[in-house]
């Protein structure tokens, strides 16, 4: 399975023979599904007992419930994931802000997924879900918002957040401003650095 593995993915290992590159692997994708089929549903069982035996605090029964939320929706379990983070999402713990967030996008009515969006705040990492829904609408003035969301990380100093943001404005630049694409990629990020996505004049 391994050797099967590193085919799949590719490698970097010469002893890689080129019928083994280039041969179909439907085989190996059903293989690799069917180990993350059992992998979730084998976590969403535990995770059951352990939320059933109401030993936990509200912190962590709102993180078994959410990673349950979250393991539902990759079995494709829509409506149990989706009833699990309306439980997280209604408290106060520090998960209910991603929740929030996750319920959001998996909205399918455009306007409720925005109106639930602009109420995320800075946990909810508001602005960059706000240049998600308009990135994939082709907004790309709207994309904007991914500027606002590093400035946000960059004032918070999460540092991940802040190359997330940075990144998907590099993706907004390159429909809005092409020339200019890649002008924030090889600078480091600061509140002073004026970056907008607008075209240049």
């Amino acid at each position: 399975m391994a050797r099967e593995l590193r085919a799949l993915f590719g490698s970097n290992n010469q002893a890689l023979n080129a019928d083994e590159a280039f041969t179909n692997r439907q085989a190996q994708w059903e293989a690799v599904a069917s180990a993350l089929t059992d992998h979730l549903a084998r976590t969403a069982d535990r995770l059951t007992r352990v939320i059933d035996s109401a030993l936990l605090p509200a912190d962590l029964t709102d993180m078994a419930l959410y990673y349950r939320a979250k393991a539902h929706r990759g079995l494709g379990r829509g409506g149990a994931s989706r009833q699990g983070m309306q439980q997280v999402a209604v408290g106060t713990t520090r998960l209910a802000p991603a929740a929030r967030r996750g319920l959001a996008r998996q909205d399918g009515d455009f306007p409720t997924t925005l109106a639930a969006a602009q109420n995320l705040g800075w946990a909810g990492r508001r602005h960059r879900v706000l240049g998600d829904l308009w990135w994939v609408h082709a907004e790309m003035d709207q994309a904007a918002a991914y500027q606002a969301a590093r400035t946000d990380a960059e004032q918070h100093a999460v540092a991940r957040e802040t190359a997330t943001s940075q990144a998907q404005l590099a993706f907004v630049r390159a429909f809005t401003a092409p020339e200019r694409a890649d002008d924030g990629l090889d600078s480091p990020p600061s509140s002073s650095w004026a970056w907008t996505c607008a075209p240049p004049p």
